[in-house]
């Protein structure tokens, strides 16, 4: 089986017909969600940081609607002032916190089948920059006692 063979596959173990590959998968809104339409995700180069790898997933991301980017954006976007490290947050930063949790639930429900994916894996670079910014930052302050 092809790669793009057995992710449209149906039925188990069996051959797929030439009728099978061709088949197209519609999303509720009408758009073509095959393999070809997702490939560029896929196709992601490797990065030598998470943050590289979220500049190019914001940039490359097909959203749906300008303000679900800025809605993204948001999700991504540091609480001010931003939460020191074994700080117990503010009142105030954790109405921002929550407000940004909210938002990406929101972004993650409204956004189509093609988006979601992308959205995952934006959600998971922005993580993976977090921590290797917490590191640096715990680095640092080692380094200053």
């Amino acid at each position: 089986h092809s790669n793009e063979c057995q992710e449209s596959c149906v039925l188990d173990d069996e051959e797929c017909s030439e009728e099978v590959k061709g088949l197209k998968v519609i999303d509720g809104e009408g758009q073509d969600m095959t393999v070809q339409s997702r490939g560029e995700l896929d196709e992601c180069p490797i990065f030598e940081t998470p943050q590289e790898e979220l500049s190019f997933l914001l940039s490359r991301c097909p959203f749906d609607s300008r303000k679900q980017r800025d809605d993204a954006i948001f999700v991504l976007s540091s609480v001010d002032p931003p939460v020191k490290h074994k700080v117990k947050p503010t009142p105030d930063q954790m109405r921002q916190l929550e407000e940004r949790r909210a938002a990406k639930a929101r972004v993650l429900e409204d956004s189509s089948l093609r988006v979601r994916p992308w959205l995952k894996r934006i959600w998971k670079a922005s993580k993976l920059a977090g921590k290797v910014e917490m590191a640096k930052v715990k680095a640092k302050a080692g380094n200053e006692t």
